[in-house]
């Protein structure tokens, strides 16, 4: 029987196979309890790790497990069964996925397949030799952008803010600049300050010695200091270590040493008070009474029964338990109790 692919190390798929009488080698045959081995990929046959369950029709199958499908190539599968036809099968463990209707679990593969290229599209001519892209010396109606001219003021304050030798740094900077743009003739260290100041005049007009200015007097709300108040006089109530470790054991020694000083009476005790409770069973007779009675009545001898006088022994034959009178029919007339 050649079977199905299954995914590495899957456990949702079951492995099936059908089992036929061994008579006619046709009819399916139901209620066995299958032996099966497995081998994986030319290896020994073992015993499987999914259980092994009948699903109907002569059908059986062996539980998805990630044991059984841990290694690539073909599974194969062999059972045997009283009173049936051997029934061997072929799967293939394989390293996609089956039952993945969008790309069969492939890394490779996805829905947009735009995003296998950046091509906007449009016309593009055919090179067919090596195409060199030189220096272009020729920076005529060059010029820097706004967020660019800010980018180097910035950059520029920052080399003055944290080097000592600032002049330096600054005639560094120009002689860099003034070697990759020799048509950069204005470019001086004057004109970078005065575009850093330019640069900068938004933000230095920010800065100034009147914090208070910074929070208009319209806008401060004061704090509700009355409240505030309130919530110091509750905290100052609680102690400076609410949930110490030392509390919490002093509580629990404090408890034990109450617990200690009850009299708690022990099993003997209580069974002794439960059997000797007055009026236990019924008024006059405590439940130890009633047990004797009916012990000896149940289980203890009887003498004089031929008599109108029989009498019940305690279990140990020591005493007459229960004595009683009796008419010519058996019925009791008068009973005497010793329960002691």
């Amino acid at each position: 029987m050649v079977g199905y692919p299954i995914k590495q190390s899957q456990t949702a798929q079951p492995l099936e196979f059908l089992m036929v009488d061994s008579t006619d080698h046709v009819t399916a045959k139901t209620g066995l309890t299958p032996t099966v081995t497995l081998s994986k990929n030319g290896g020994a046959f073992a015993s499987p790790a999914g259980a092994v369950t009948e699903i109907g029709n002569g059908w059986y199958k062996v539980a998805g497990n990630a044991t059984d499908a841990n290694t690539l190539g073909p599974l194969l599968l062999h059972a045997t069964g009283t009173g049936a036809d051997p029934a061997d099968g072929r799967f293939d463990v394989v390293a996609y996925d089956p039952q993945d209707a969008a790309a069969l679990g492939l890394s490779r593969v996805d829905a947009a397949i735009s995003t296998r290229s950046t091509y906007a599209g449009g016309a593009v001519a055919s090179v067919t030799a090596a195409v060199t892209v030189g220096t272009n010396n020729d920076k005529t109606g060059y010029a820097l952008t706004a967020g660019e001219r800010t980018a180097i003021a910035n950059e520029v304050e920052a080399q003055i803010i944290d080097d000592t030798d600032s002049e330096r740094v600054l005639q560094a900077i120009v002689d860099k600049i003034a070697a990759a743009n020799p048509s950069l003739d204005d470019l001086t260290l004057g004109a970078i300050a005065s575009a850093v100041r330019t640069e900068l005049t938004v933000e230095l007009t920010r800065i100034d010695a009147a914090i208070t200015s910074r929070l208009a007097s319209v806008g401060y709300t004061a704090p509700d200091n009355a409240s505030i108040a309130a919530v110091k006089l509750k905290t100052d109530n609680l102690p400076p270590d609410p949930a110490d470790a030392s509390d919490i054991a002093g509580a629990f020694a404090t408890v034990a040493a109450a617990i200690g000083a009850l009299s708690i009476p022990t099993t003997e005790q209580n069974a002794t008070d439960l059997l000797d409770l007055a009026d236990g069973v019924e008024t006059g007779t405590t439940l130890r009474q009633a047990l004797r009675i009916s012990l000896s009545v149940l289980a203890g001898k009887l003498l004089g029964a031929e008599t109108n006088t029989p009498a019940f022994r305690d279990i140990n034959d020591t005493k007459d338990r229960v004595t009683a009178t009796t008419d010519v029919n058996g019925n009791r007339l008068t009973v005497v109790v010793d329960a002691a």
